[in-house]
């Protein structure tokens, strides 16, 4: 007896790769920045890179505002740097004093609702001149645009705030050591 099979009326199309969750879009994008950054030597314009080009990007970088009852203040701040030449500024100004040593992520948090995932880490850094390395303690939080690049870098110093890089002042440098040498005498009387 012969068979015959009529087509098929139902397209059935070969089952494809769920896209990738939002959650581990914001963890991807953060790792990918965090890894260029970790990357002693890597050219400003790489890291500049994993920031928006739809949204003005932002990157505040400061040190812990403690409250009166010993709580980090979440809203202290010094001046947030906004647009894309400033945050290239600001990690040309990086590169141009300090050397990343190494950096170690702790946590990653991740919140797709918001489009933002804050992360604690610790950065070792080197003085150009000096050679002195001190490590500072950081929280960031980043918010992400809809392609997953960075619109909001805000940095908060955890650890003592003379170890925010912000702050931070090679006092064995030439200058700082003659200020050092006649202050005293500057005084008196």
């Amino acid at each position: 007896m012969l068979v015959h099979s009529a087509p098929s009326l139902y397209f059935r199309p070969e089952p494809m790769a769920a896209p990738e969750s939002t959650t581990s879009q914001l963890i991807s994008g953060t790792e990918a920045l965090f890894s260029d950054f970790a990357t002693p030597g890597t050219p400003t314009h790489v890291i500049v890179s994993h920031f928006s080009t739809t949204h003005v990007p932002t990157l505040d970088h400061a040190p812990s505002k403690k409250s009166p009852c010993g709580e980090l203040d979440p809203t202290f701040t010094l001046t947030p740097l906004i647009g894309l030449n400033a945050v290239r500024s600001y990690f040309d100004l990086l590169s141009m004093h300090y050397t990343r040593q190494k950096v170690t992520t702790h946590s990653i948090h991740a919140f797709p609702e918001k489009y933002q995932v804050v992360t604690t880490a610790s950065i070792l850094w080197k003085w150009n001149k000096s050679k002195k390395e001190w490590t500072e303690d950081v929280e960031c939080t980043l918010d992400f645009d809809e392609q997953f690049r960075v619109r909001a870098f805000f940095v908060r110093t955890l650890s003592e705030d003379e170890t925010c890089v912000m702050r931070a002042v090679d006092y064995d440098t030439p200058y700082f050591s003659s200020v050092r040498d006649t202050a005293p005498h500057a005084f008196s009387a």
